[in-house]
């Protein structure tokens, strides 16, 4: 048996990237003042939460349908599954281990090649004109940021 699925319109892929990733920030205890620590970094504003996600979104959608977005006919198979948690989730670490406390456009466009690149394949005719996946991805995700 075959059942075909259809991708998810924006709303239930929000969703998704929401339920799977958390869209609530938890509250840290503090363990001691800014001052002791000597940062006076506040955690992010919900306007700046959304955004990234809505970068999120954009990208993996635009990463879907790239033959469109790009005008050229040089994606044979785009990003099949809702890759927005996953880059999420890497974006969210990647801001962790620089010391901040939550993503940003710059978080997206660095990972974006690593988390979306094996899920997308090139036609015959982009590969002969020396286009990667890499590249393209990365043109994608420029439109980011």
């Amino acid at each position: 048996m075959q059942i075909d699925v259809a991708y998810p319109d924006r709303a239930a892929e929000r969703r998704i990237l929401i339920e799977t990733t958390g869209d609530t920030s938890v509250e840290a205890k503090s363990a001691m003042s800014a001052e002791t620590h000597g940062s006076t970094e506040a955690r992010a504003p919900a306007s700046s939460r959304e955004s990234v996600v809505e970068a999120i979104l954009d990208l993996v959608r635009r990463a879907r349908r790239a033959t469109e977005t790009l005008r050229s006919p040089s994606i044979s198979l785009g990003v099949l599954a809702p890759r927005g948690a996953a880059l999420m989730l890497a974006t969210r670490a990647r801001a962790l281990l620089g010391g901040r406390l939550s993503p940003s456009l710059d978080d997206i466009v660095a990972l974006a090649v690593p988390v979306l690149k094996h899920r997308m394949a090139l036609t015959f005719a982009a590969r002969a004109e020396g286009l990667s996946v890499s590249d393209l991805v990365a043109q994608l995700a420029a439109q980011s940021g």
